[in-house]
């Protein structure tokens, strides 16, 4: 796992999860070598015949590396890279109960492969290849291990893995490694004895073999933690936790941000407060622009609030977010009813989608203006005309109507020439 700074924030980097390379990786390689030396030390005692040592040393070696591989599954499931090294405290069966029943585990399924390979090997083989992998899997969900001898868990765990590279790389490895096991565990086989005829292909044998061992152990991790969502497993380390820290990290530094905008604005430095913001969104291409002015907008800072608006508001308008911008400009709106947007154009625009009464009022505030506030757009007597329609059929102030309509005829005579005046006019004045 590497561990990258970000801004005072510690973010846990998840790296894609090494299988084929992994019993071969400095961390692990020495492991491998430990269990070389006491497998083959086993093997020494067992060919010169001393049985009474064989016995105890094989069976403590097997428990070791068992312990040790659970561990390897474990961690692999929760998407760490690189697993502790093997160590008395990390295989005991006190440091993790699920150990002990790892051992109960892979007895039980030793000793059925074992009965069930004289009588029908397929049976075997199929308890090896799939039901043991499951069984262990649900260990490591459920905890426990009356689930894990549960076929109904078995069958949960593997209809729920979904089949892609992994599965085929996984049926493979199995293959592989019980030819490598068989080859190699199996002296009365003719085969075995041509190929190890001598002493150093065999300690080869052996070291390939606890090699893929490992591999299996770490490949069923690996699977599991890629479908760590459909069974339900909490994992530690993922590209989805990679992210969500990440979006933490972002979020707890922009709220640090405002913090510092809120310093400046309530020291009455808006302009500088203003500029903050400014260069900061500029820089990040507007994407967190809502939630500066969400943050800004819950302030007593009315100045700062329709500074950010005007601009927000055009931005949305371009992409088309006309909800979003309505909401912005009445906010702004609540803060200035003197407000002006940047353009005659967003006013007709957002204006033609007054969608409540507020909104209405809000459109007439604005429609009145326009002429004012934008003395050289080509539309400023359709604005008038829009905000008469809107005062006598949306507000019913008809009053207001007749003398901006009174006023419109004397400034733009050539509203007469619009298709809607006269129908209102008519309207209005016989009101």
């Amino acid at each position: 796992m590497r561990i990258r700074e970000k801004k005072h924030k510690t973010i846990n980097r998840f790296e894609r999860l090494e299988v084929f390379n992994y019993a071969l990786s400095p961390a692990v390689a020495p492991t491998v070598g430990l269990f070389w030396i006491l497998i083959s030390i086993v093997s020494f005692v067992t060919a010169v015949g001393v049985i009474p040592a064989a016995g105890p040393l094989a069976y403590t070696t097997c428990v070791l590396f068992f312990q040790y591989s659970f561990v390897v599954t474990e961690y692999t499931s929760r998407g760490h890279q690189e697993v502790p090294k093997i160590s008395g405290n990390l295989v005991k069966p006190s440091a993790d109960s699920r150990i002990t029943k790892m051992m109960v585990l892979t007895t039980l399924f030793v000793s059925l492969c074992a009965v069930s390979y004289q009588y029908y090997p397929a049976i075997s083989y199929l308890f090896g290849l799939y039901v043991f992998p499951a069984a262990l899997s649900v260990l490591i969900i459920k905890r426990e291990l009356i689930p894990a001898l549960n076929p109904i868990e078995w069958a949960h765990v593997i209809t729920s893995i979904k089949l892609d590279q992994r599965i085929i790389q996984f049926t493979l490895l199995q293959v592989t490694l019980i030819l490598v096991l068989l080859l190699t565990f199996l002296s009365f086989n003719p085969l075995t004895e041509m190929i190890f005829s001598t002493w150093i292909a065999h300690e080869v044998a052996i070291f390939a073999s606890i090699g893929l061992l490992l591999t299996y152990f770490r490949l069923i991790g690996v699977i599991l933690h890629s479908n760590a969502e459909a069974l339900e497993l909490p994992v530690m380390l993922s590209e989805e936790t990679e992210q969500r820290d990440e979006e933490e990290a972002a979020e707890k530094e922009r709220q640090a941000f405002i913090t510092r905008v809120y310093t400046e604005a309530r020291g009455r430095r808006i302009k500088s407060a203003f500029s903050m913001l400014t260069d900061r969104m500029e820089a990040e291409n507007y994407q967190h622009e809502a939630h500066y002015f969400s943050s800004v907008s819950k302030w007593d800072k009315p100045k700062l609030t329709t500074a950010m608006a005007t601009g927000y508001i055009e931005r949305l308008i371009r992409a088309k977010n006309y909800t979003i911008a309505l909401n912005v400009l009445d906010t702004a709106l609540e803060c200035d009813d003197q407000f002006v947007l940047a353009s005659g154009d967003s006013v007709m625009l957002l204006t033609e989608r007054a969608d409540t009464q507020q909104r209405r009022r809000n459109a007439l505030n604005l429609l009145s203006r326009f002429p004012e506030n934008y003395p050289k757009h080509p539309r400023r007597a359709e604005s008038l005309l829009s905000a008469c329609r809107i005062a006598a059929m949306d507000l019913n102030d008809f009053d207001w109507a007749k003398d901006k309509l009174t006023f419109l005829e004397a400034e733009f005579p050539e509203i007469h020439e619009h298709p809607k005046f006269a129908p209102l006019k008519s309207i209005v004045f016989e009101h």
